[in-house]
Order: C-alpha cells, then sequence, then structure tokens
C-alpha cells in the first residue's frame, strides 16, 4: 500500500512565523536576564532606583540576539569596578555578568521552553 500526503504552504509566511516566534523567546528571555539581574544578588545599586530604571531590553531581530543593558552614565562603572563603594548590601558589580555565568543553561531551557521545544 501507498500513501502520499500533499502539504500546501506558504513557506515564505512559515519563515516569517518561525522568525516571529525566536524574537517573541529571545524577548522573554531578555526579560527573565532582566528581571535575575534585579532580584538575584548581585544587583545593581540603587540610591535614587535611576541606574536600575534605566534596564533596557532590545532584539536585534537580523541576528537574532537579545541585548539587556543598564543605560546610565555610571552604569559601566558600577558593573566594572571593584573599589566602588555599594550602598546596598545587596547590590554589587557583574550585576548582569553574574547572571549569565550562574544561570546560563538556565536560560537556554527557558528560550527553548518559550520556542515551544
Amino acid at each position: 500500500m501507498k500513501a502520499q500526503v500533499r502539504l500546501d504552504f506558504n513557506a515564505n509566511q512559515l519563515n516569517n512565523n518561525i522568525k516571529t516566534r525566536i524574537i517573541k523567546s529571545l524577548y522573554k528571555t531578555g526579560v527573565k536576564i532582566g528581571q535575575d539581574s534585579q532580584e538575584i544578588p548581585p544587583k545593581p545599586p540603587v540610591r535614587e532606583g535611576t541606574l536600575r530604571g534605566s534596564m533596557n531590553i532590545e532584539v536585534d531581530k537580523d541576528n537574532f540576539l537579545v541585548r539587556v543593558s543598564y543605560n546610565t552614565a555610571y552604569a559601566a562603572r558600577w558593573h566594572e569596578n571593584p573599589f566602588q563603594p555599594h550602598l546596598d548590601p545587596d547590590s554589587g558589580m557583574k550585576y548582569l555578568e553574574a547572571k549569565l555565568i550562574r544561570f546560563r543553561n538556565n536560560y537556554l531551557e527557558f528560550f527553548r521552553r518559550q520556542l515551544g521545544l
């Protein structure tokens, strides 16, 4: 016995749907990374909340990258300088990088789940 199945689909539309899912999943993963950077020590320091409030999540749709950043003039100084006095006991340097190292596999799994894999 022979069976044949014909699938009619628009490859461009399918491609666009997949791209849209990837972009949404990247954004949600960026949000998770950003939340962790503010909730799990070391956290960005807070005096007035300007640094924590400057967090930005950007998805590069062409290269499928997500960027989580803090956008104040002093963000890099707080992130990189081991001699910077930290006002909050839960704050400290490497408030983004530490999460990426510690939770890398968790973020990859989170991304996979967002994609439905």
